[in-house]
C-alpha cells in the first residue's frame, strides 16, 4: 500500500495468513512480511491469525535477519490493530514511523513465539505522537534463542535517532509472561540516552500491566525486565502495575527508570527480584505507596538509586527521599499471577488515584484485565484518608476485595418436596 486511507482487513471468524515452509530446517529461509502497509492512514487490521511467518526452533541458527520477518509492517496515522493472534515471527509489529504520524491503537492481540513483539522506531529526524498499546498478551520468546544470542528478545522496543521524538506513549492492561529463554532484553525496552539510538521519548503512561518472569528463567537480567530509560520532557506515569521476578537471590532488576523528566511511580507491586527497582538521573514528582515483596537476598545490593546499590529498603527510602508510605514485606501472599491472597500486605495500602482516572487514564478506575484474560473490577472511589481504610486502593494491578469471590459450590443435590 502507498498513501492509502480507510482500508480495513477483517479476518472475521477464520481469517488466516501464513507461510507453510519458511524457517530453520524447512524448505525456505526467506525474508517475509504477512502485511506491508506503509503510509496507510485510518487503516484497520483485525480478527486475523498471522502465523509461521518464520519458524525458528529454540537454539536454531542465528544466520537470518529476524527484523525482516514481520507480521505487519506499517506507518501512517490513525491505525487500529486489534484482536489478532500472531506467532512464529521475527519482529511481529514493525512500526517505522514517518514525520507527523500519530494515533496508533494496538489492542486485544495475542503475540507469541517472536523475537520482538512491537517495535516503534524511526531512522530519521521524525516526530511521532500518541500510541495506545493495551489489553494484549505478549509471551514466549525462547524459540528465538540461538548460540551467542544474536537475537535479543523484547516485548516492546522503542528507539530513534538524532532529531527524532515520540510522545504520548500509553501502555496498559497488558500481560507479559511465559518462557523468554536465555537471550531476552526484557518485556519493555525503551532505549535511553546511554544508547546510540535513544528513543527521545517524552510523555508516557504505564498502568495496570502484569509482568511475570518465569521462575525457571536462566538469566540474570540486570537491565531490567521493564526498562523505561527515556523521558526527555513532559510527564511519565507508572501506576498500579504488578511485576513478579524469577527469584530474590541474584541481581535481576524488575523495573528500571532512567532519564525521566517528571516521574510519578505509585501504587505498584514488585516482588521476587533481588533488585526490585532502580531509578537514576530522573526528576521525581512522586514515588510512594508502592509494595516491595521478597527481595534483597543478594547480599548488600538490592534497591538502586542513581546507579548505586542502596543495600536495603530503609537505605533506599533515605537515599531517594521517597516511598515513605511504601510497604516492604517478605511474606507478600501473592498468587502466581501476582494477585493478592487473603491477608496480603498489598491490600488497602495504596493511594486512591480515582481523581486521575479520566480521559486517557480512564481505565485506571478499574483493575487490570490482564491482557483481556479476566474481567476487570472497579477500584474504590473517593479519598484514602489513611492506609488500611476501605477507600484505599490495593497495591499493584489487582483489587482484592472485588476480584476474589468464593468458589462455586459443588456436589449439590435438589430435593423436591
Amino acid at each position: 500500500m502507498y498513501n492509502r486511507s480507510y482500508i480495513t482487513v477483517d479476518g472475521g471468524s477464520n481469517g488466516l495468513i501464513q507461510n507453510t515452509a519458511n524457517g530453520d530446517g524447512l524448505g525456505n529461509q526467506r525474508d517475509s512480511e504477512a502485511i506491508e502497509a506503509s503510509s496507510c492512514n485510518s487503516c484497520t487490521i483485525q480478527n486475523l491469525s498471522i502465523q509461521n511467518v518464520y519458524v525458528h526452533p529454540a537454539n536454531g541458527t542465528g544466520s537470518i535477519d529476524q527484523t525482516q520477518m514481520r507480521c505487519i509492517s506499517f506507518s501512517g496515522s490513525n491505525w487500529n490493530i486489534k484482536n489478532n493472534t500472531m506467532h512464529d515471527v521475527g519482529w511481529c509489529l514493525f512500526q517505522a514511523y514517518k514525520n507527523g504520524d500519530t494515533n496508533t491503537t494496538i489492542s486485544g492481540n495475542n503475540i507469541y513465539n517472536f523475537d520482538h513483539g512491537w517495535m516503534l522506531a524511526t531512522s530519521s529526524a521524525n516526530s511521532y505522537t500518541n500510541a495506545f498499546f493495551h489489553d494484549n498478551q505478549v509471551h514466549d520468546t525462547a524459540a528465538w534463542d540461538a548460540s551467542g544470542c544474536p537475537y535479543h528478545h523484547d516485548g516492546i522496543h522503542t528507539f530513534g535517532t538524532n532529531g527524532s521524538s515520540m510522545s504520548g506513549i500509553y501502555v496498559y492492561n497488558n500481560y507479559f509472561y511465559g518462557n523468554w529463554g536465555t537471550c531476552p532484553t526484557g518485556f519493555v525496552f525503551v532505549e535511553g540516552g546511554a544508547s546510540s539510538t535513544p528513543s527521545h521519548m517524552q510523555s508516557s503512561g504505564w498502568w495496570n500491566n502484569v509482568a511475570i518472569v518465569n521462575t525457571a528463567s536462566p538469566i540474570v537480567n540486570t537491565n531490567g525486565w521493564v526498562d523505561i530509560a527515556s523521558g526527555e520532557s513532559g510527564s511519565q506515569y507508572v501506576f498500579s502495575n504488578t511485576i513478579i521476578g524469577p527469584n530474590n537471590s541474584d541481581n535481576t532488576l524488575c523495573i528500571g527508570m532512567q532519564g525521566l523528566s517528571g516521574l510519578t511511580f505509585e501504587g505498584n507491586t514488585v516482588n521476587n527480584c533481588g533488585d526490585p527497582v532502580g531509578i537514576s538521573s530522573s526528576h521525581l514528582v512522586a514515588v510512594d505507596y508502592n509494595f516491595y515483596g521478597t527481595s534483597c537476598g543478594n547480599g548488600n545490593n538490592c534497591f538502586i538509586w542513581n546507579g548505586a546499590f542502596t543495600g536495603s529498603f530503609t537505605s533506599w527510602k533515605a537515599a531517594s527521599a521517597s516511598d515513605s508510605h511504601a510497604v516492604h514485606s517478605m511474606t507478600p501472599l501473592l498468587n502466581a499471577d501476582g494477585s493478592p491472597q487473603s491477608g496480603s500486605p498489598t491490600i488497602q495500602q495504596g493511594v486512591n488515584l480515582s481523581s486521575l482516572a479520566t480521559g486517557i487514564l480512564a481505565s485506571l478506575a478499574d483493575d487490570t484485565d490482564r491482557g483481556d484474560t479476566r474481567t476487570p473490577v472497579s477500584r474504590p472511589a473517593g479519598t484514602c484518608s489513611a492506609q488500611g481504610s476501605p477507600s484505599c486502593w490495593d497495591l499493584g494491578a489487582y483489587q482484592y476485595a472485588s476480584s476474589q469471590q468464593p468458589p462455586a459450590p459443588t456436589g449439590l443435590t435438589a430435593v423436591v418436596h
